[in-house]
């Protein structure tokens, strides 16, 4: 009997652990997408991230850190995020890019699992290796991307252009 007060004891203990393991939501840079927008701005600037554009309803910011920036969008209460946008520091190298890219989706991985859609190379006769792959997301012919899910949305990750026209890493964290 003791042995098996034991076991019961041990099993919930466990079991809380265990089911916040399979529940994964939103998150980027420690903000999480229930976080209001002044929350959200705090946590980034603690980082060292700094704004660079806030608008004036308060339902849009802008912050940068050392090439990274991050974009927070607010739901129309402004009471949480509804997405969040991170583009890693852009590169015209290619290897640089794909590095970026491999690293930052084995880190979801860690995080969400494996992905739930994925795509990878090169419209028309453009292919990885081929020294115009910089000309390729340029011209949106690139498609490095992968979907992630977790309880409250969707995360894509992919290779684009940001908005001066630089290939970068673009993660999308999106609220359902």
């Amino acid at each position: 009997m003791k042995k098996f007060l034991l076991t019961v004891a041990i099993i919930l203990a466990v079991l809380p652990s265990i089911t916040a393991q399979t529940k994964r939501y939103l998150q980027c840079d420690g903000v999480n997408m229930s976080n209001s927008l002044t929350e959200s701005i705090n946590i980034l600037r603690s980082q060292g991230y700094m704004i660079i554009r806030l608008n004036r309803d308060s339902t849009f910011c802008e912050l940068v850190r050392a090439g990274d920036r991050v974009a927070l969008n607010t739901t129309p209460d402004k009471s949480a995020l509804k997405m969040i946008i991170h583009r890693s520091e852009g590169s015209n190298y290619w290897p640089f890019l794909t590095g970026n890219y491999k690293k930052t989706k084995l880190n979801l991985m860690g995080f969400y699992g494996d992905p739930v859609k994925e795509t990878k190379g090169f419209e028309g006769t453009n292919f990885e290796g081929s020294g115009v792959e910089y000309r390729s997301v340029v011209d949106g012919k690139c498609r490095y991307s992968c979907t992630f899910k977790a309880s409250d949305g969707d995360i894509i990750l992919s290779i684009t252009i940001d908005p001066q026209y630089v290939p970068c890493v673009e993660t999308i964290y999106m609220k359902k």
